[in-house]
């Protein structure tokens, strides 16, 4: 439990942190990332929802913004309950260089990811490294859409069994509004 207070003080942290940034006037994306997880050892059957998809972008640069997002998966199937709370953090990097920080990102970019969670159903904590590449797509004044997918690793660290390597593959969307 002492883990996901600190997971929970490590967001906040974040999540004021970027709401300073946007004192200067930098926009700030806000919105919604819908992930669906299947893992290998589910049941037939099985697969998580987050439940808590919010997602949070800021230009830190020019070409580099800083992408918060939550991650609260509840478990449908065998074991229908709540099972994984963490956060996954990205830094795209734009292949195209904006005018100015206070323009909204948009374009082709690559990024490192880094995903953090407890999954208190299976009592193990994930790690998740990986690199994306995706597009963000501006549309309209406000709306905006990004779509990436991720390859890399996944370290399973199980309270009671070895730890353990896996592969790590994911697509996702972000939707949201640009503030």
């Amino acid at each position: 439990m002492l883990k996901m207070k600190r997971i929970l003080i490590v967001i906040s942290a974040l999540l004021i942190t970027l709401a300073s940034h946007a004192q200067d006037r930098r926009p700030v994306f806000i919105g919604f990332s819908p992930q669906l997880t299947k893992e290998e050892f589910y049941d037939k059957g099985e697969f998580d929802l987050n439940i808590i998809p919010v997602v949070i972008q800021v230009p830190v640069t020019r070409r580099i913004d800083f992408r918060l997002s939550t991650l609260g998966n509840f478990r449908f199937g065998g074991k229908s309950k709540f099972s994984d709370l963490g956060f996954n953090l990205s830094a795209p990097v734009y292949f195209k260089r904006k005018d100015s920080i206070k323009q909204k990102s948009e374009g082709l970019f690559i990024s490192p990811y880094l995903g953090l969670s407890r999954n208190v159903l299976d009592k193990h904590n994930t790690y998740n490294m990986a690199g994306q590449v995706g597009y963000f797509f501006l549309m309209g004044e406000t709306f905006g859409m990004s779509m990436h997918v991720e390859y890399g690793s996944t370290l399973f660290i199980h309270d009671e069994l070895a730890k353990e390597w896996g592969p790590h593959f994911g697509f996702k969307v972000n939707l949201g509004w640009w503030f």
